[in-house]
């Protein structure tokens, strides 16, 4: 059978002073399956992440008293990717440039590669969910090179200790049913 389908061949939607164009394709029933190429111009990402939340399917029963719906995310196949300049998240933060790589498939989330340049700095980063192993593994990798502390700080909801700017590397694998 196919499954019903929601398509935005030539999207264009214009925000305040900014814009969200390209195009997606997504499954609106199981196997959930989404394919998108998005360019964002001066947007600000809170209300977007806030309306696609709403569009997800709710979790099963097992999904909702677990942290993790392995199921749901076993049956994932997503190609993607999301462009943007000046892209705000909130009403203090803005990444100047940014570009995600979204895939999934066979239990497999990956944002690979994550680019940022924000604050004087710039971010490479990637994320994998694996939930093909008994256990689902979680894998996150970054490298930022003269990031400037406050604004993420302030992005993150932390004290305001630290000033100046930083180099850092950080690489997690973390394993569980919850993270």
């Amino acid at each position: 059978s196919q499954s019903e389908y929601l398509e935005f061949p030539s999207l264009n939607i214009q925000l305040d002073d900014g814009s969200l164009t390209g195009d997606c394709k997504m499954t609106l029933t199981g196997p959930y399956k989404a394919n998108f190429n998005l360019n964002l111009d001066h947007i600000n990402l809170q209300p977007i992440l806030s309306m696609l939340v709403t569009l997800l399917p709710a979790p099963t029963e097992a999904e909702a008293n677990s942290a993790i719906p392995v199921e749901l995310l076993s049956s994932l196949s997503i190609d993607g990717k999301i462009a943007g300049s000046a892209v705000k998240i909130g009403a203090e933060f803005l990444i100047d440039h940014m570009t995600i790589e979204v895939s999934a498939q066979e239990g497999i989330l990956q944002l690979n590669p994550i680019t940022l340049s924000a604050y004087e700095g710039g971010h490479n980063c990637s994320i994998a969910l694996d939930v093909t192993k008994a256990t689902p593994v979680l894998k996150i990798v970054e490298q930022a090179n003269n990031v400037a502390l406050e604004p993420w700080l302030k992005l993150f909801n932390l004290p305001n200790t630290l000033l100046g700017n930083a180099e850092v590397k950080i690489s997690l694998d973390a394993a569980g049913s919850s993270f």
